[in-house]
């Protein structure tokens, strides 16, 4: 089995650089909402949002559901 993938200067030169299309929104969403949506789960779990609210204060138990 062959796996390819971009290198960062690859992906700046092929995606970032070229005229923006359906696709360019299309990998770019699928490669970085998830990192986003990792941030934001570990910002709910750990507790970093229960200093700004009391409604989270529990959430070191809970899984993380937006």
């Amino acid at each position: 089995m062959v796996f390819s993938a971009l290198t960062f200067a690859q992906e700046v030169e092929l995606i970032w650089r070229q005229r923006w299309s359906l696709m360019t929104f299309l990998y770019l969403g699928a490669r970085y909402v998830g990192i986003g949506y990792a941030v934001l789960c570990l910002f709910l779990v750990t507790g970093a949002y229960s200093r700004c609210s009391n409604n989270f204060d529990n959430r070191c138990s809970e899984p993380c559901h937006i």
